[in-house]
């Protein structure tokens, strides 16, 4: 028969143990972390927690506001936001106060003032998608506009360095100036693999690069 390494007494348990040999864990309400043997090495007086990053800290929630822990429960960054993601490899921190996005460093001081509707992760390219106003365009790490808000929606950039961008309910690809470099005349599009697949009057096809059509619209449902 199996034997118990750790006693069912949790209300729930992280499936996965990170590479610091803790696990999310939540009794009364309450979240915290156990080590393998079930002893809690960080007390359940959390309303929320996420899983520690590379960098040692996590995101908690207590009293409805984000922060970010040590490995001992210390807080790193005081509870004072909204919302809050994880730490990208450029230092910073998507956080969101008073219903406006910005991105915060390792100290939690504002490196771009919250002022937008939403903020994505910064790419490759050193750039992020952010909204504005009911626009989307793409934002540099200062939170000066690079590609104005001009779009209706984005997506983030292909390794061929275009975008897919949609306006007045039609799509198609910009370069990171913002310049259409296909012009946006079809109904939706995706990428998959570095094809471009268009749809027109409720038909798919593929275009290349400079958005001729290499397969011309015809198939009902593309699945990848």
């Amino acid at each position: 028969m199996g034997k118990w390494v750790i006693e069912p007494q949790f209300d729930m348990i992280n499936r996965y143990f990170a590479e610091n040999g803790l696990a999310i864990a939540k009794i009364n309400d309450k979240f915290g972390f156990i080590d393998k043997t079930g002893k809690w090495i960080i007390e359940p007086q959390f309303e929320r927690v996420w899983e520690f990053e590379e960098n040692g800290w996590a995101r908690a929630k207590i009293n409805d506001k984000w922060g970010f822990i040590d490995q001992t429960g210390k807080w790193i960054i005081e509870p004072q936001f909204d919302e809050v993601w994880e730490f990208e490899g450029n230092g910073l921190a998507m956080a969101k106060i008073k219903n406006k996005w910005g991105c915060i460093d390792k100290t939690g001081k504002w490196v771009i003032e919250p002022q937008f509707n939403r903020v994505w992760v910064f790419e490759e390219n050193g750039l992020a998608r952010a909204k504005l106003n009911g626009k989307s365009g793409f934002i540099d790490q200062t939170g000066k506009w690079v590609i104005e808000p001009q779009f209706d929606r984005v997506w983030r950039f292909e390794e061929n360095g275009l975008a897919r961008a949609e306006m007045n309910g039609k799509c198609g690809f910009i370069d990171q100036t913002g310049k259409w470099i296909i012009e946006p005349k079809y109904d939706y599009a995706i990428i998959y693999e570095g094809i471009r697949f268009v749809q027109e009057n409720e038909k798919w096809g593929i275009i290349d690069q400079e958005g001729k059509f290499i397969v011309k619209p015809q198939f009902d449902k593309i699945i990848n």
